[in-house]
């Protein structure tokens, strides 16, 4: 019995049980947790959160370079086009002119520069269509790797996602094998009192 009433004061002197009658109080649980992983989770947080704001960013970004390639691209092949229709109508018209001009002893020779000018309107069809099926082809391409680098980022955000979920599975698995060690913890105490 003196030992018993010399080990109550020694125990009540520096360590406080930590559950009473059998049951933890749900806030000293949090407040442990918040002792033990509170840095860390919130550590977690922040890294997450830059990590979430930086694919953003990126994200952000490449649009934008997307849309100025594109628009550079449009503005280069319009110039292009521009360009190749003023030159060929140019032909065209200087063409027509010497025709005007030509007597009807050259009406046989007006007539071939006809079927040349056909076939030029014919070339400058086809030049046009491949331009605008190249056009098209950068765009889709331009758009796929747009699509990829998103899936990228996406991906790689879910990655991310799914290790903090496992670090935040760890911890929750750690915090019930706390809960469980305070109620035995607490249940010893109450079968040597």
């Amino acid at each position: 019995m003196n030992k018993k009433a010399t080990a109550r004061p020694a125990r009540d002197a520096g360590v406080r049980p930590v559950a009473t009658e059998g049951a933890a109080d749900p806030g000293s649980i949090d407040k442990i947790r918040d002792i033990l992983f509170g840095q860390q989770v919130r550590e977690y947080d922040r890294r997450f959160g830059q990590l979430e704001e930086r694919v953003r960013k990126e994200l952000t970004d490449l649009r934008s370079e997307s849309m100025r390639r594109l628009d550079a691209l449009e503005g280069y092949v319009k110039r292009e086009m521009a360009t190749l229709l003023e030159r060929l109508k140019g032909e065209k018209d200087d063409r027509a002119e010497s025709v005007k001009g030509v007597s009807r002893e050259l009406q046989e020779a007006a007539k071939g520069l006809e079927k040349r000018l056909h076939d030029l309107d014919d070339r400058l069809a086809k030049k046009e269509r491949a331009l605008r099926e190249e056009m098209l082809e950068q765009s889709k391409a331009l758009q796929d790797q747009l699509r990829a680098q998103g899936q990228e980022g996406a991906a790689a955000l879910g990655r991310a996602v799914a290790e903090l979920r496992h670090v935040k599975t760890d911890r929750s698995a750690l915090s019930a094998i706390l809960a469980e060690l305070a109620v035995r913890i607490g249940d010893d105490a109450e079968a040597g009192a």
